[in-house]
């Protein structure tokens, strides 16, 4: 905050956007200013709640208006008195290239791979994505596959006392996602709704942008992005049984699996990024209207 006040260079007329509630210094020097302060929220839980009370706080008290990036999102987080939007995150221009030029397929080399992405942390679902496997390890032509957002040394100490089944692989942290959605026949999510509740879910529409069918939280931001038996299925992770049974809906029935996979793809290019520029083009627009009308 101390550096914008010492800055020379800031039009006075300049919108202050900040991009989650943490850097609340630049929505104070923006509200001191008299310039537009504009908040582009996309976190849900911040703890310990005394941080989230003060700065929810700094934010209705500073924000002309606020970005959200889901429906969800904002009746979860509500900074009441303060003009509010959504605006659904996109994907980059280079990613959705790779996904256009990506050709799904129900199998790879005969076999069908079930993807996850997922921080090692248990409210994740990494001990449903295990059971899971356990449960269908006869299936020889079924494969998990984890790509873990840790790096090795946390993997390492998290399955340290887990014996991994025969069909589930654990891979190293990547950068590059993508070759993986290439690779996948099925993507989950499989957060438990009563521990993570997803404000949006990015995994779930890299994977849709290259046709890769998905399994998603029936709560949340994935409600956004999935209508269950479209693109995919809603199942809460909690419920094994149903999870089994829609893996091997697509796993056996390759037709479904293709249908669901064109409807991913489409659902995908509903988030743009063309999109996306409007929706942010409108809240801009939006506050220098409401400042002309005043």
């Amino acid at each position: 905050m101390i550096s914008l006040f010492r800055s020379r260079n800031i039009d006075a007329n300049a919108v202050i956007y900040t991009n989650t509630l943490l850097p609340f210094g630049a929505a104070i020097y923006g509200w001191l200013t008299r310039r537009p302060v504009i908040y582009h929220l996309h976190e849900v839980s911040i703890s310990p709640a005394p941080l989230r009370w003060f700065l929810v706080a700094i934010a209705r008290a500073t924000a002309r208006q606020v970005i959200y990036v889901s429906n969800f999102h904002r009746s979860y987080l509500p900074i009441d008195g303060v003009q509010s939007h959504v605006v659904h995150n996109t994907l980059v221009g280079s990613f959705l290239m790779q996904a256009a030029n990506s050709k799904f397929h129900h199998r790879r080399e005969g076999r069908f791979n079930v993807l996850m992405l997922a921080s090692l942390r248990d409210y994740k679902g990494i001990p449903e994505l295990i059971k899971l496997a356990e449960q269908l390890v006869d299936r020889s032509d079924i494969h998990f596959h984890l790509v873990p957002n840790d790096d090795e040394d946390e993997v390492r100490r998290y399955f340290r006392s887990t014996k991994l089944p025969s069909n589930m692989s654990v891979h190293l942290k990547t950068d590059n996602p993508a070759m993986y959605y290439a690779q996948a026949s099925l993507l989950l999510n499989l957060s438990r709704p009563d521990q993570c509740i997803e404000t949006f879910g990015l995994t779930l529409l890299e994977a849709m942008a290259f046709g890769v069918p998905v399994i998603a939280p029936p709560i949340g931001g994935p409600l956004e992005l999935v209508d269950d038996g479209c693109e995919g299925f809603l199942i809460d992770s909690r419920n094994g049984d149903k999870l089994v049974e829609a893996i091997l809906k697509l796993a056996d029935d390759e037709y479904r699996c293709l249908k669901y996979s064109e409807a991913a793809r489409r659902r995908a290019a509903c988030f743009s990024p063309v999109n996306f520029e409007k929706g942010i083009r409108m809240v801009l627009a939006f506050q220098y209207i409401e400042k002309f009308n005043k």
